[in-house]
């Protein structure tokens, strides 16, 4: 009994042994990198086209797919001192190319709203969730610099409120961002 377990191990090890370099994500095949920036854009906010703020980043695998977060942010009242904002999770696929732009288009999904600008809680008057559809080219401009024009769908969802109508908010949105960062490649 004693051998048979013995050779049992033995063949396991062997096995175990021979497989050591195959790994999920070899390494050879394996590129990650990461970006960060900050842009400008336009949508319509409370039934008028307003300009908005963002900043985000996020992780890039393979020169291909990213996941990462984003943020937009009204630069102009909402109402009489409230600011409009949201952000989320961001997930994106990248078509990399050796020309000096890659196609790209990503999906956001978050949470935001509408508060108070001098507000020092977290707190928002109007709480809402998000989804944004965006697509573009990233233009490489150095190796670690990238302009990004981009247009794409947002869709507001507000929780219940008397004063703001989702149809008021989001529809159409474009704009360019300035990215930073390693993309490996």
């Amino acid at each position: 009994m004693k051998k048979i377990i013995l050779t049992i191990l033995v063949a396991m090890s062997a096995t175990i042994t021979m497989n050591a370099d195959e790994y999920l994500f070899s390494s050879a095949e394996f590129k990650s990198g990461g970006f960060g920036g900050f842009g400008f854009s336009s949508m319509k906010v409370n039934g008028k086209t307003t300009n908005l703020t963002s900043g985000g980043g996020g992780w890039v695998i393979n020169d291909t797919f990213y996941v990462g977060g984003r943020g937009y942010s009204s630069r102009e009242n909402v109402g009489e001192k409230n600011r409009f904002s949201y952000g989320g999770v961001e997930l994106g696929y990248m078509h990399t190319s050796s020309s000096f732009y890659n196609p790209f288009i990503s999906v956001i999904y978050g949470y935001g709203g509408i508060g108070d600008k001098h507000n020092s809680d977290d707190n928002y008057k109007y709480e809402l969730s998000s989804t944004s559809i965006e697509t573009g080219v990233q233009i490489k401009v150095i190796k670690w610099f990238r302009v990004v024009p981009f247009i794409g769908w947002t869709s507001i969802q507000f929780d219940e409120n008397d004063k703001y109508k989702d149809s008021d908010f989001g529809g159409l949105n474009y704009g360019i961002r300035l990215d930073f960062g390693s993309w490996k490649k």
